[in-house]
């Protein structure tokens, strides 16, 4: 029996209100210690520059040169692989430009490669990616599916950090790193009889 079926469906929404003003309080906190700036710290400073800059910024995106490679952004580990396997073209870099809206910014929404490599359609395409594999990680983990569940908790902080930027294809290679270690510990840990 899975975690959701013996606690009763999930978290308690008492204990999910109180921990969401403190985890902001710590993210807020953990903004303000890694400022090394001499600048005045400001709560609007730091609000403006993680959700409301990014969207903004995702409207100055521009679709990929003409001569950049097909999928350039969305299949950027392929590109490592080749160029680090056969050599040629080096792949398109994962930080993006800084732009000014209203604060200086480089990060897009988790759309940013999709829209740079395929305009809307890619969009589109991409939000069904996102979806399917996190709907369907996500229904398998409430059947009581073990690998599932560490699958979604793991990959959660791409679902956190959607209005940032993507943080799956960006980090294909690490979240595959962590994919193949969560699958290897639940054959492990799994008792003998159960299902897969």
């Amino acid at each position: 029996m899975g975690y959701h079926q013996e606690h009763g469906g999930g978290l308690p929404r008492r204990r999910s209100l109180l921990a969401g003003p403190v985890i902001l309080a710590l993210m807020v906190a953990f903004q303000f210690a890694r400022d090394v700036k001499a600048e005045q710290f400001s709560l609007a400073r730091i609000f403006g520059g993680y959700t409301y800059s990014p969207l903004v910024a995702f409207g100055y995106l521009r679709e990929a040169a003409i001569d950049t490679p097909f999928g350039a952004h969305v299949f950027r580990l392929a590109y490592v692989l080749y160029d680090a396997v056969l050599g040629g073209a080096k792949p398109v870099g994962s930080l993006q430009s800084m732009i000014a809206v209203p604060v200086w910014t480089n990060v897009y929404t988790i759309m940013r490669p999709f829209w740079l490599d395929f305009g809307l359609p890619g969009v589109v395409a991409g939000a069904a990616v996102f979806g399917i594999l996190f709907g369907g990680l996500y229904r398998l983990a409430q059947a009581g599916r073990q690998w599932a569940l560490m699958l979604y908790a793991g990959l959660a902080i791409v679902i956190v950090g959607q209005f940032f930027e993507d943080l799956l294809f960006t980090t294909l290679a690490g979240q595959l790193q962590f994919t193949a270690a969560a699958c290897f510990l639940a054959a492990l840990s799994r008792p003998a009889g159960e299902d897969p």
